[in-house]
């Protein structure tokens, strides 16, 4: 039976994604190998191809942007680049967030998780900000997006909520990732990044991925 476009992108958004996210997240232990960025890399750009498959709208060409330059903030971060890592994934949050705040409608829940998230990044500031040295600036720009970010798909009026719980994942990936590079060592904290990071990956793009064959 000759497979469909629609079947080829849930191969490709779903088993092989999962595929590629585990093997890379199993592989950890063996990290540095030839070829680790690639295979790092990889889950996300399945994701950008499933997005691209799913048709025009929706914001998609925005959502594919984000995901190529998360595929660089990857490599850039597997590769020793810090800095250059950190502002390719502030780009891609920009890209995530021109999305996101088109349509703002604030619920009640959607304005306690506001909140919350406030707090959350006050107390993550205060924690970080003794330890930040010279990467106190690009940090705390850093935060400021990823966190508006992450609060316009809270609050985004046709949000699927998997896409904040996106958004959440996001932040406490990236939370892990500060927190073990500028404060403390954190035991096993690259596999709870990357395990957060890929989750949040594929909860983003659920939107953008819902062909209109499929809504």
């Amino acid at each position: 039976m000759k497979s469909t476009p629609q079947a080829r992108q849930r191969f490709i958004e779903l088993p092989l994604f999962a595929f590629l996210a585990l093997a890379f997240v199993v592989s950890i232990s063996l990290l540095p190998y030839p070829g680790d960025f690639l295979l790092k890399v990889a889950p996300i750009v399945c994701l950008a191809v499933a997005v691209a498959m799913a048709g025009p709208g929706n914001g998609r060409r925005l959502v594919v942007a984000a995901l190529v330059f998360s595929g660089i903030g990857d490599v850039s971060l597997e590769c020793g680049q810090f800095t250059l890592g950190l502002g390719a994934f502030l780009v891609a949050h920009l890209f995530y967030l021109s999305v996101f705040c088109r349509k703002l409608r604030p619920t009640r829940a959607g304005i306690a998780a506001l909140l919350g998230l406030a707090l959350y990044a006050i107390a993550l500031l205060m924690y970080l900000s003794p330890h930040l040295g010279e990467m106190r600036a690009p940090v705390l720009l850093y935060m400021g997006v990823i966190f508006t970010m992450a609060g316009a798909a809270i609050c985004g009026r046709d949000n699927h909520p998997l896409v904040a719980v996106g958004a959440v994942l996001f932040v406490l990936s990236d939370s892990l990732i500060a927190i073990n590079r500028f404060a403390e060592p954190l035991p096993g904290a690259r596999y709870a990044i990357m395990a957060l990071y890929y989750a949040a990956q594929y909860l983003l793009t659920h939107d953008a991925r819902r062909s209109t064959s499929r809504s």
